[in-house]
C-alpha cells in the first residue's frame, strides 16, 4: 500500500505519492491508484472515477509544493490541477491531496479534496 520513502525527504515523496496516483487515475489503473491511495476498500476499486467525483481526469496540469498539516492531523497536503472531462466538456479542477506516512517508510493518500 502506498509508496516507500527510501531516502526521499517528506515532501519528495508526498509529491512522487500523488503524481503517481494521478497517472494511474488518468490511465484508468484503478488496481494501482487504490494501491496507492491507501484508504479505498479493495472492492471499490471499479468505482473509484464514482468516489472521486465522476470525473475523467485527462492530465496533471501542476502540482504545487507540499504544504505541513496543522495539528490535529498530520503529514502534508499537496495542492495541484488536474483536467478533466464531464459531459464533453474540457475543465481545470483544483486538487489538494492530504498524504501521510502510514507505517514505517511507506506513505499513502488520506483524502483529495477537489474545487472549481
Amino acid at each position: 500500500m502506498g509508496v516507500e520513502q527510501g531516502r526521499l525527504s517528506d515532501e519528495e515523496v508526498a509529491v512522487k505519492l500523488v503524481r503517481e496516483f494521478l497517472d494511474a487515475w488518468t490511465a484508468k489503473d484503478y488496481d494501482r491508484a487504490t494501491q496507492l491511495h491507501g484508504y479505498i476498500a479493495a472492492d471499490q476499486a471499479k468505482n473509484l472515477a464514482e468516489i472521486l467525483g465522476r470525473k475523467n481526469v485527462l492530465r496533471m496540469v501542476s502540482l504545487g509544493p507540499p504544504v505541513r498539516a496543522e495539528q490535529p492531523l498530520r503529514g502534508l497536503f499537496v495542492p495541484g490541477e488536474v483536467e478533466y472531462e464531464e459531459n464533453g466538456r474540457k475543465a481545470v479542477m483544483h486538487i489538494r491531496t492530504h498524504v501521510s506516512q502510514y507505517s514505517e517508510g511507506r506513505w499513502c493518500i488520506r483524502n483529495i479534496g477537489m474545487g472549481p
